[in-house]
């Protein structure tokens, strides 16, 4: 085959499908406050690459503001519960060896305030304040067919469901505004102890030791990697016992006061979404902490932002193989004369050689 048509074959199909793979939300550096939005500035945050931009229906992304008591915060002082000997993930990435090789991009460059002055920014929490809290997420990518976040529970109890959801939001248009249909949500209720759980684990889980605020409910130290809850699976990325102990000197207000044998977890959850959206833009993501849910020992009266918070490291969605284009598809018959057209070129080619 000569080199013409073999060059004409390949950029043919590169015309006809682009094949993107995993989209790192936020990009290299995560999800910066510039890509999220705060409270005082809004954000156009948005993660289209080349393949999302070529589809009809594009028209830029939604922007992003952050609700009052969502911000930034920090794994030990926050997350880990300030527990003496504990230390934050080393590297500008998480990435799940284990499933996929799934790679997760961490907030760079942002820096959260602390007694001993600026500290890094590891994630994404509500400050407790609320009793329902978004965090929002601007996505403006064609074509998923998965998606994962790094989320914890700060204070999670065995068996609960729905006080922290997880929302996709899809559209025929880019920023959910200015397309055909309407856009809608597809919602997740994570449950703990199989697709979520706290970030800290002591040896000793009973109520009595290793209690939650208001000193009743048990904490979720465990996860399922081989249980999926309501189309969601989960896995551990990163676990640390080495030396975790928060010893005779446990920060002011913790309740693991006088525990020790703590361990440290952070883990994703995979949503398969299968062929179901490959026609769609995912135009947005809220991960919600509520006071409504359901489980052993759990009830309104006990259940609020306090003992419940979700906690937002960073998202990663695949994009499948796509077709290419704003501009129309060729038609079958089109391909065909081509091909044709290519094949009689090489014959006459063969004849003169």
């Amino acid at each position: 085959m000569s080199s013409l048509i073999k060059t004409s074959i390949f950029a043919m199909a590169a015309m006809m499908t682009l094949q993107a793979g995993q989209i790192q939300i936020g990009g290299t550096n995560g999800l910066t406050t510039t890509y999220m939005g705060t409270t005082a500035t809004a954000s156009a945050g948005c993660s289209a690459n080349a393949a999302t931009i070529a589809q009809a229906g594009y028209n830029g992304c939604v922007s992003s503001l952050q609700a009052t008591g969502i911000g930034q915060r920090n794994y030990v002082a926050t997350l880990f519960q300030n527990a003496t000997g504990a230390t934050s993930p080393s590297g500008t990435t998480f990435t799940d060896a284990a499933n996929g090789n799934v790679t997760f991009s961490r907030i760079q460059g942002d820096t959260v305030s602390s007694t001993g002055g600026p500290i890094s920014a590891d994630l994404w929490a509500p400050s407790g304040t609320p009793t329902t809290a978004s965090i929002f997420v601007p996505v403006g990518v064609y074509g998923v067919d998965k998606a994962w976040t790094m989320l914890q529970n700060y204070w999670g109890g065995n068996g609960q469901v729905g006080d922290i959801s997880v929302a996709f939001r899809w559209d025929d248009s880019s920023n959910g505004a200015g397309g055909t249909t309407s856009a809608y949500n597809q919602t997740f209720n994570l449950k703990e102890g199989e697709t979520i759980r706290s970030a800290v684990a002591c040896s000793d889980n009973t109520v009595a030791n290793c209690k939650t605020v208001n000193g009743s409910l048990p904490i979720s130290t465990t996860i399922d990697s081989l249980v999926s809850h309501g189309g969601v699976t989960a896995n551990n990325i990163f676990a640390d016992s080495t030396g975790n102990s928060i010893g005779a000197t446990p920060a002011v207000g913790s309740r693991y006061a006088n525990l020790g044998g703590l361990t440290f977890y952070l883990d994703n959850q995979m949503f398969d979404f299968g062929s179901t959206h490959l026609t769609e833009f995912l135009v947005s993501m809220s991960i919600t902490t509520t006071t409504t849910a359901s489980g052993s020992g759990y009830t309104s009266a006990t259940l609020n932002t306090n003992n419940t918070r979700a906690a937002l490291s960073a998202i990663t969605v695949n994009q499948a193989a796509i077709g290419n284009t704003n501009a129309e598809a060729p038609e079958p018959s089109t391909i065909f004369l081509a091909f044709a057209g290519l094949g009689v070129v090489g014959y006459y080619r063969r004849r003169k050689a």
